[in-house]
């Protein structure tokens, strides 16, 4: 988006041609306009007319080429992972008419949907529960349903203990997933940001968001989510659940790539450390000398074989 500073208006981006010149067709417009300055394109002390601008080239940085991450599937050799779960995450969608205010996030912002299908949670509370209960006197539990009720409990959920809630009686679930991201770009990390793609579902819980420096730290994804309303007491989740959205620090393109012996033995450097030790970024350092210098090789990239 442009940036008013005072009478300098900054296009701290690369839009293509026809958006950049209706950035310039709206700054023109706007009173005690001394200068436009554009990043990695000509600047001068008058407006810029939009015939005097190029469009910007394969060599401005932003659009030179996009960063690869290595998005895979780690195997479970207790559980038969269903084909649904290999599907790569989706684009978000583009803004109508291609409206400039999106542009950075294009190439950035992924969803992340349901890797499994039929699967109810439920969340009651235990009558008989002591006063010091962990738990707060909750319990949950998640099973699959229907058509695929055979498989039994959907043993990757938890409910966390009261001692992690943000309120008390906001319950905090985690489903822990198959879904990992590896790159070789230090300056590459991700986040885990809320959704409202689920609207009309009358989902009762709320993602709890967060971060991941995933050329470091390449540990699993997982969807922590917080009961806000009590008195729905299930839901169920398939396929097309949207679990959040995943925004990359910078554009990024995704191919799946299938599990191997190198991401395998860059995963066990780090797998569970969360179970035994909080602040788990104070071991970022480490974890980075450890690191093998390149994990991904070109030759890995495939397609989706599933």
């Amino acid at each position: 988006m442009p940036t008013c500073l005072f009478n300098c208006v900054i296009i701290n981006f690369f839009p293509d041609q026809a958006s950049l010149n209706n950035l310039v067709g709206i700054a023109t417009k706007l009173s005690k306009v001394s200068d436009i300055s554009l990043n990695g394109l000509p600047s001068s002390s008058k407006v810029i007319s939009p015939k005097s601008i190029k469009s910007p080239t394969c060599s401005i940085p932003y659009f030179s080429g996009f960063t690869k991450v290595a998005f895979t599937v780690a195997p479970d050799e207790n559980v038969s992972i269903p084909e649904i779960a290999y599907r790569i995450p989706k684009k978000f969608l583009k803004a109508p008419n291609g409206c400039v205010s999106t542009q950075y996030q294009r190439e950035r912002l992924y969803e992340a949907l349901f890797p499994a299908s039929y699967v109810k949670i439920r969340l009651w509370k235990d009558e008989r529960a002591p006063k010091d209960d962990l738990y707060g006197g909750y319990r949950a539990e998640a099973n699959y349903y229907g058509l695929v009720k055979h498989y039994g409990p959907f043993t990757d959920f938890i409910l966390e203990q009261k001692s992690a809630w943000a309120h008390p009686d906001r319950p905090v679930c985690q489903i822990s997933l198959p879904y990992l991201f590896f790159t070789d770009d230090p300056e590459v990390w991700l986040d885990v940001v809320p959704t409202d793609r689920n609207i009309g579902k009358n989902l009762p819980i709320s993602t709890v968001g967060g971060f991941m420096p995933i050329h470091t730290w390449s540990r699993g994804l997982s969807w922590a989510f917080e009961w806000m309303d009590t008195s729905v007491t299930e839901f169920t989740l398939n396929e097309d659940t949207v679990m959040f959205n995943i925004l990359f620090s910078k554009p990024v393109k995704i191919e799946y790539t299938d599990w191997n012996d190198d991401f395998h033995r860059h995963w066990n450097r780090i797998m569970q450390v969360g179970m035994v030790r909080r602040n788990t970024n104070e071991l970022y350092p480490e974890a980075l000398e450890r690191r093998d210098k390149k994990i991904l090789k070109s030759k890995w990239f495939s397609r989706l074989k599933k």
